[in-house]
């Protein structure tokens, strides 16, 4: 729904990292927190101009759900489907990021069409469709996400990548695979507190700003 709502952070051309946890023994964590790693590699094909990140975010949310997900996997991606369709409010966090690259963005006439359709940049008092975006999602639900890193997608977006001066190839989508495993864990007094592990960003800086808010406090 994020790859919707707030593009500029969370789009289908991005990754992330997640902790999940389940208490139970006999879960696939084992009772034990476990780390879900799907940052973006780059590519840097032949005659491209410049590198490209593999996108892996719905690469990374499928391997997160056959984990630890319980409903079909098609139906969490309906509700998304449907409102990139229909159309939205934009939210003041997806308006202020757009301000801060309005210049180069709506340079660009396929961001303008999303954005600036009317000619004018998009406010709280539009709507924001993406007819595209929509298209990408009913594909994920119905041709599934392996079509997306090795089928018919996959050489659209090695087509796509090519055209716009990037190098992703399908065999770059087939090898970029999330990966599990343990997270940073520090103790905390009585707890224990886990962060997601490099090379995504922001877990170790966290895990060492609360490591020296305990260092004070002792």
């Amino acid at each position: 729904m994020l790859s919707v709502t707030l593009p500029s952070r969370a789009g289908l051309g991005g990754g992330g990292a997640c902790v999940a946890y389940q208490p139970a023994t006999d879960s696939v964590g084992r009772g034990v927190p476990e780390a879900v790693v799907f940052v973006p590699p780059a590519s840097t094909g032949a005659g491209a101009d410049r590198p490209a990140a593999v996108p892996m975010l719905a690469r990374g949310l499928f391997a997160l759900h056959a984990r630890y997900g319980t409903k079909p996997f098609e139906t969490l991606v309906t509700p998304a489907e449907q409102l990139a369709r229909f159309g939205a409010p934009p939210s003041r966090a997806l308006l202020r990021d757009l301000a801060v690259v309005a210049g180069p963005l709506l340079a660009d006439p396929n961001a303008r069409a999303i954005f600036a359709a009317n000619g004018q940049p998009l406010t709280e008092a539009g709507v924001l469709t993406q007819v595209d975006l929509a298209t990408t999602l009913s594909s994920l639900r119905t041709a599934g996400v392996g079509d997306f890193y090795q089928g018919g997608y996959a050489r659209r977006i090695e087509d796509a990548s090519r055209v716009a001066g990037g190098g992703i190839t399908v065999a770059d989508l087939r090898a970029a695979l999330p990966r599990t495993g343990g997270p940073l864990v520090i103790r905390s007094g009585n707890d224990s507190v886990a962060f997601v592990p490099p090379p995504a960003d922001g877990g170790l800086a966290a895990a060492a700003a609360l490591q020296s808010l305990d260092d004070r406090r002792d």
